[in-house]
């Protein structure tokens, strides 16, 4: 099954250079006027919604029978087994700052197995894509994760969720924490970016909580396939229900330790 899902890349990525092309002529003229706020500081426009429809129409010809699960529920809900999983414009914040940290990204999943993902950086224009068993890749060439094993000589990339759910005091305790034992910190504001530089290499982990499946399912995969670990904080599974993740190269173990002793549930 999974090698052929290998043949189905080069017909997905020409749907999402469509949509990133769309995205980047809006971003040239777009009115800061026209955004929708969903809830405090998570906002959304037109452009998030017609770069979803253009995703949607034509993975729905490649995959027919495959649901869809998707950020501006253009597509209805579904309750297949095999889901469509798509986030049309990751960063819409950055988006509308003209901030250069935003990406499309998508991902195939058969019930709790992600099988499949793609992830567009658009300020580069370059497409990563993994399947299950076949590595991660950004063209012909092969990702692989930093072999970083030390925190203390890691770069560490803290998300910062848009509800902190009263964590607040936590979360950045927790980051001071790690600040003090790591070469440093950084994020770009896109979950799907951060994850996209921990499969490259660039940085040695991510980590966040109260995410949405749609911002991490492609990233999730680009790590593992990349030689990386993907957990919750504690070492579980709850990243697929999208509560909080880690995702890793080799300072994984490092980093789980002081997940497990600073962060309560």
């Amino acid at each position: 099954m999974y090698q052929e899902l290998l043949r189905l890349i080069p017909e997905i990525v020409p749907v999402v250079r469509k949509s990133a092309d769309f995205i980047r002529a809006e971003a040239r003229s777009f009115d800061p006027e026209k955004i929708r706020f969903k809830t405090y500081n998570d906002f959304s426009s037109y452009v998030d919604q017609t770069s979803e429809e253009i995703l949607v129409e034509g993975l729905s010809r490649i995959l027919p029978g495959a649901g869809f699960i998707t950020e501006e529920n253009t597509a209805g809900s579904s309750a297949n087994s095999l889901n469509w999983i798509i986030d049309p414009l990751d960063g819409t914040t950055n988006f509308l700052h003209g901030y250069p940290a935003t990406a499309v990204t998508l991902a195939l999943k058969e019930n709790n197995e992600i099988l499949l993902g793609v992830t567009c950086l658009l300020q580069e224009d370059a497409i990563y894509h993994a399947v299950k068993g076949n590595g991660a890749w950004c063209s012909d060439q092969r990702l692989s994760v930093s072999g970083t094993k030390d925190l203390e000589k890691s770069l560490l990339i803290p998300g910062f969720p848009y509800n902190l759910a009263g964590k607040d005091e936590e979360y950045f305790q927790l980051i001071r924490q790690l600040l003090s034992r790591c070469h440093g910190i950084r994020s770009s504001g896109a979950s799907a970016v951060d994850l996209v530089h921990v499969a490259t290499g660039c940085a040695d982990a991510y980590f966040e909580f109260n995410l949405y499946l749609w911002d991490i399912a492609a990233g999730i995969l680009l790590v593992q396939e990349a030689g990386g670990t993907v957990s919750d904080f504690y070492g579980g599974n709850r990243h697929l229900e999208a509560f909080e993740i880690v995702a890793a190269g080799k300072v994984y173990p490092a980093l789980l330790r002081e997940l497990k002793t600073l962060w309560k549930r």
